[in-house]
């Protein structure tokens, strides 16, 4: 996960997170249904905010967590 200090152009859209995930040939079903979850937290702009505005890495790394946690029991 990384956070840029400003937004980057990435296609027709500026970005300030990043996501980089590496999965292996056997784990594709497990990363399909950690996507999905992914993808419902971070279309929120507001937790997108939130874990941007986080003031450590390890911060960000719990409020993540706790957002696919609360996505995935939603």
């Amino acid at each position: 996960m990384a956070v840029g200090s400003r937004p980057i152009p990435w296609s027709s859209q500026s970005v300030s997170l990043i996501l980089l995930i590496g999965i292996n040939e056997d784990s594709r079903r497990e990363f399909k249904l950690l996507f999905d979850v992914l993808f419902r937290v971070l279309r929120s702009r507001a937790n997108v905010r939130q874990l941007i505005r986080a003031d450590s890495y390890e911060t960000m790394v719990g409020l993540l967590e706790s957002m696919v946690i609360k996505a995935s029991s939603a």
